[in-house]
């Protein structure tokens, strides 16, 4: 079984073994456009999605010079921590997921495991 995205007509498979650092780009942006409002992944869980446990720094390096547009702000640190800007919540990542209806608090998530997202619970056999 593979996380597929949704949406896309040919359903196409993301969580392969990445030859490349573009092709992991590609993987990581599908699963954050993929990630519905008012919903988080960790940065963990979206390297686990693409194949790669353990390259949650990967991903957030991907985060920083990531494709505009796409929904970064439901991309957080682990155990629902959002960003950190200078020591400080990222405020525009606090906003957008207020936004959303994802209330934050001392630059955590409230009720994290609740809007966590499990793109696996999702999954679909070929």
């Amino acid at each position: 079984m593979t996380y597929e995205r949704r949406g896309s007509p040919d359903r196409t498979a993301v969580g392969s073994n990445p030859s490349g650092s573009d092709e992991l780009r590609a993987q990581v942006e599908a699963v954050v456009d993929d990630i519905p409002p008012g919903r988080v992944m960790t940065y963990g869980d979206v390297a686990g999605c693409c194949g790669h446990p353990g390259a949650a720094r990967r991903v957030g390096a991907i985060a920083h010079d990531g494709s505009p547009g796409l929904p970064w702000h439901r991309v957080v640190r682990a155990h629902g921590l959002l960003a950190q800007i200078e020591g400080s919540p990222a405020q525009w990542q606090v906003e957008h997921l207020a936004a959303e209806g994802v209330p934050v608090v001392d630059g955590r998530i409230v009720d994290f495991s609740r809007v966590r997202w499990h793109p696996e619970l999702e999954v679909t056999t070929n």
